[in-house]
């Protein structure tokens, strides 16, 4: 994440918002949301580089991993941004 992502942000984490402590500004939201998005199809797009080099138990591994890197960045990331800016859900 480049240096000027969050600028003027007054939250000091996620956390926070995830809590119900301070909540975003919709601009530093939709950044953040832009960017999870763009970081789970790059996960989705590892695996599928990864499957032909592993071995199926391999595979299985490194897939529950992701799924739950995914899986945090849904419910710690976008879940609550999208529950404060209902907008910025994006399109299934």
């Amino acid at each position: 994440m480049g240096a000027g992502v969050l600028a003027g942000c007054t939250c000091k984490s996620l956390l926070e918002l995830r809590a119900g402590h301070r909540v975003l500004s919709r601009n530093a939201a939709k950044i953040i949301m832009e960017a999870a998005i763009r970081n789970v199809a790059e996960h989705d797009a590892a695996l599928k580089e990864i499957q032909p080099l592993c071995t199926e138990a391999e595979f299985n591994e490194y897939r529950r991993m992701i799924g739950r890197s995914m899986g945090a960045m849904l419910f710690e990331i976008i879940n609550p941004i999208v529950a404060k800016y209902p907008e910025l859900n994006p399109p299934s």
